[in-house]
């Protein structure tokens, strides 16, 4: 397996090569995986005991193609880490076996609010390869200001970007106020100018009853393009949320409103995988003999 374009490397497989090892790598974490970690500055892949001198022995032929990344290899465990570009690139080459992390966004402070059930709802449905967070700082954010926006940041501006970089997708769920935005959540997008969301796939929910909110997911469309994202259409939904729809424990357990809020992670989901894979096909056209 091979690294990013983006990154410089000398590499001596063939495009053949690069495909027949990833199928021994397929191969292996098909059938021996025990468990996957993201670590910083890459991962840590561990199988089966029986399987760790299969496991080596890719290790061995990966360190020959790729000095670019550092392996560490202990019994049936392995950590592949590289800094930079080189981080993605190790993510990339093994996506096949990396749960899709979506962070989940309530554009509301309000206690009791719909969208906040919402993205909780959404943190509580099981959906096969994806694994959730939400964020809980936007109340503890400063206002936005771009002479602050500098090395030293506010505490809670960096714990944002620092969710948001590790999220592969993000999942916001907003209700409209006045006509636009509320003014917390749009603080909130301001700071994502710097940092965080530029080429990361989002969606949203729009929870709002009827056909309320129209303003102010059209403004939130026109931020996320601003900023640089991948607006994942099939995954945005209007799915209308009642307050009498949340239970007690602030979730919502009607099973319309599951299945629809588990088709948008789904959908979001697959677009993170389609790119992980254009991602991977782009590798093998480009490898240098």
């Amino acid at each position: 397996m091979a690294a990013s374009p983006t990154i410089p490397i000398a590499c001596s497989l063939t495009a053949e090569d690069l495909q027949d090892r990833e199928g021994a790598w397929r191969k292996l974490l098909g059938t021996s995986l025990v468990e996957v970690q993201r670590v910083p500055g890459g991962i840590r892949l561990s199988v089966h005991r029986e399987s760790a001198r299969a496991l080596g022995t890719l290790v061995a032929l990966e360190q020959e193609c790729c000095p670019w990344m550092q392996s560490l290899l202990d019994g049936p465990t392995v950590t592949f880490t590289a800094s930079g570009d080189g981080e993605a690139a190790i993510l990339d080459m093994f996506a096949e076996v990396l749960d899709c992390r979506i962070l989940l966004i309530s554009g509301s402070l309000r206690i009791g609010s719909t969208n906040s059930a919402t993205v909780r709802t959404a943190a509580s449905v099981i959906v096969a390869g994806v694994s959730t967070e939400i964020f809980e700082g936007m109340g503890e954010l400063p206002h936005f200001n771009p002479d602050d926006d500098i090395e030293a940041l506010h505490p809670a501006v960096t714990h944002l970007r620092t969710r948001l970089a590790a999220a592969d997708a993000v999942l916001f769920c907003t209700p409209e106020y006045a006509g636009a935005l509320p003014g917390s959540f749009k603080n909130l997008l301001d700071w994502t100018v710097g940092g965080g969301t530029y080429d990361k796939s989002v969606a949203w929910i729009n929870a709002s009853a009827g056909s309320g909110a129209v303003d102010a997911h059209a403004s939130l469309r026109t931020v996320l393009e601003r900023t640089g994202t991948d607006i994942v259409d099939a995954a945005c939904a209007h799915i209308p949320v009642t307050r009498q729809a949340v239970g007690t424990d602030g979730v919502i357990e009607e099973a319309v409103i599951r299945g629809r809020i588990e088709d948008v992670l789904g959908a979001l989901a697959e677009r993170v995988r389609e790119r992980r894979a254009a991602r991977v096909a782009q590798k093998v056209a480009t490898t240098v003999v």
